[in-house]
């Protein structure tokens, strides 16, 4: 096991707000992309430390495919 250096702090997980686009198993994989951008899919909003975690998290939580990833909290950030 390591042994932190005295005065050394871990770096907390910083998680952010991602929209997960989601594949239901009734739309045909010749016609999600169209249905994804007219918004035509149901999606879910998660916290994540990234978008691999996000994806993770999505499909646990929807019991779907999830065919996008988006972060959403970058505008907040960048004010």
């Amino acid at each position: 096991m390591h042994t932190p250096t005295p005065g050394h702090r871990a770096r907390p997980i910083t998680h952010h707000s991602y929209r997960a686009t989601l594949w239901p198993k009734k739309v045909e994989a010749a016609d999600v992309e169209e249905a994804a951008d007219k918004g035509q899919l149901p999606f879910v909003q998660v916290q994540a430390a990234n978008a691999d975690d996000a994806t993770l998290k999505a499909g646990q939580v929807s019991g779907e495919r999830v065919l996008r990833i988006e972060r959403r909290d970058d505008a907040r950030e960048a004010a």
